[in-house]
């Protein structure tokens, strides 16, 4: 299908409303006693402007290939006349580009149309002359257009494709699935949610990635403030008719994911039968090795210093903490390298022993509850970490057993979990904020910063390749490893990692807190939670 995108059909009036104008050819014009046509489209959607503008068009030049008869032409009124260009008449021997009858009154109009029917009449018997090849070749790319709009019309609406596709990926994790729905929406909304499928072609996204090309980051949450509440393709729209780019606009990653997001939704609908054609998604989005080593360069986190550690892990801070996810999660972090939600969402089960060490458990439990269900990021993050000595010095292990006697099933049971199935927003606000109050300001530095401290320390005691990374949850494996090797046992995994890892510059006396610290902060946090649910039961 030709590209949808025709700036020279579309006009804006001053109150944002899109009009289809087409100038007419001179002698089309003379005939039809007007130099333009001008059609509102009664929308002040540029994208549902162009998709209206298009099939504007392609209606018209479908009138235009239409060879009229004798008695088609002789029945015209006037006003019809107004409305239809009669192009490539042909009767016998007789060939017209255009036929202009003078319509400037109704007796002219008359007398023109009974010289056309004599005219026609003594051309009947003359021998047909066949159109070129090019007059052909002409003829059918435009009946194939015109097929393929109305094949492409009567397809779905990208509203109902939507839901459908979504509702056969139920495997995914939910921070995923909702990946997935904002992307597929966010395209949605571009291209207006009642838009056939069939209509999205491959230029119909390439105006959406140049749309996302020129869109600021994050500028749903930022428009009312910064952009003067302006709807996103009004803003891109007139930026590129500017030609003012925006600073801060979408990151290459960010265009990739919603490449793969696309690109999926596509294959699937063409394995559902719901769409026809080559996938509109491909090809958007080009992103080779060296692009991507120059983007990633001066990105990803970096670990904390030794004097950042110490500042950090200051008594005055920890002994002050209420809550006891603030407490423990960053120094798990630091002690373990889990991910911040892998050691949110952690359970009383999850610790584990045997003859010799202590262990947290990371591995998936889809039960589809918000008390007892765990994910994990890949199948490399199923692991058994060894509890470091340090944190039981600590008082870690009283404190699980403490969760155990009151009956809770997560050792931070008061945490919430998002719409992603994620239960790390509030320790990771209260990490940052405490990175904030301690001027460690930044923005490579995070909680996770803690995971690259950690394997950097394991590194410079020689702990071998494969063990930091099985400690770490991070994928290490060749056909070696996994057809053969296999993993550490976990103690033997202990063996080689515990004794590594050191941090003198703590102070382990002083961070200690009584094991029932925060037993009354627990105790308050789920009977709120339980008054909570019990009122919205009660709505």
């Amino acid at each position: 299908m030709p590209c949808v995108r025709l700036p020279s059909h579309l006009h804006r009036s001053p109150y944002g409303v899109y009009h289809f104008r087409l100038v007419l050819p001179a002698a089309l014009a003379e005939a039809a006693g007007t130099r333009e046509i001008w059609r509102s489209l009664r929308t002040k959607d540029p994208v549902r402007a162009t998709l209206l503008a298009y099939s504007l068009n392609i209606r018209f030049k479908l009138l235009l290939m239409a060879k009229p008869t004798v008695q088609d032409l002789l029945k015209l009124t006037q006003d019809e006349f107004q409305q239809l260009t009669i192009k490539g008449l042909q009767v016998g021997g007789f060939r017209a580009e255009s036929v202009h009858l003078d319509n400037s009154t109704p007796e002219a109009f008359k007398r023109d149309q009974e010289a056309l029917h004599g005219l026609l009449n003594a051309f009947a018997a003359v021998p047909h002359i066949p159109p070129s090849a090019d007059e052909i070749a002409a003829a059918e790319a435009e009946a194939e257009a015109g097929r393929k709009l109305r094949e492409g019309a009567r397809t779905k609406p990208l509203e109902e494709c939507i839901p459908l596709y979504l509702s056969s990926k139920g495997g995914l994790a939910p921070s995923s699935y909702e990946d997935y729905k904002a992307g597929l929406k966010a395209f949605a909304r571009w291209a207006h949610e009642a838009t056939p499928i069939g209509l999205i072609d491959w230029d119909t996204m390439r105006g959406y990635f140049d749309f996302l090309r020129w869109l600021p980051t994050n500028y749903e949450k930022r428009k009312e403030k910064e952009f003067g509440n302006v709807d996103a393709k009004t803003f891109v729209f007139e930026a590129q008719r500017a030609n003012k780019r925006p600073e801060g606009t979408l990151k290459i990653g960010t265009l990739m994911a919603q490449q793969r997001i696309l690109s999926a939704f596509f294959d699937w609908a063409k394995e559902a039968r719901l769409y026809k054609g080559d996938n509109p998604a491909l090809g958007q989005v080009k992103y080779d090795k060296m692009q991507k080593a120059k983007n990633d360069a001066g990105r990803g986190y970096v670990k904390f210093e030794p004097d950042e550690i110490k500042r950090i892990f200051a008594p005055e801070h920890f002994q002050t903490f209420r809550r006891p996810d603030e407490y423990w999660t960053p120094l798990l972090g630091l002690y373990t390298g889990a991910r911040l939600n892998e050691l949110s969402q952690l359970r009383v089960t999850d610790i584990t022993n045997d003859d010799t060490h202590w262990y947290i458990t990371i591995q998936p439990d889809h039960t589809g509850d918000d008390v007892t269900e765990t994910r994990v990021k890949t199948l490399s993050s199923i692991r058994t970490v060894p509890i470091h000595p340090d944190l039981i010095t600590l008082g870690f292990l009283d404190y699980c057993e403490g969760i155990r006697r009151m009956g809770h099933v997560r050792l931070f049971p008061y945490l919430n979990r998002d719409v992603k199935g994620k239960f790390d927003k509030d320790p990771g606000r209260s990490f940052a904020n405490l990175l904030d109050a301690i001027g460690i300001t930044e923005r490579r530095k995070t909680f996770h910063s803690l995971r690259k401290t950690i394997i950097r320390r394991m590194k410079r005691a020689k702990v071998e390749k494969v063990a930091r990374a099985e400690f770490a949850g991070h994928g290490h494996r060749d056909s070696h490893e996994l057809d053969y090797a296999g993993d550490y046992e976990a103690d033997d995994l202990a063996a080689l990692t515990v004794d590594a890892i050191a941090y003198p510059e703590l102070d382990l006396a002083a961070l200690k807190r009584p094991a029932d610290a925060f037993d009354a902060y627990i105790a308050r946090r789920m009977e709120l939670k339980a008054q909570r649910a019990a009122a919205g039961e009660a709505s």
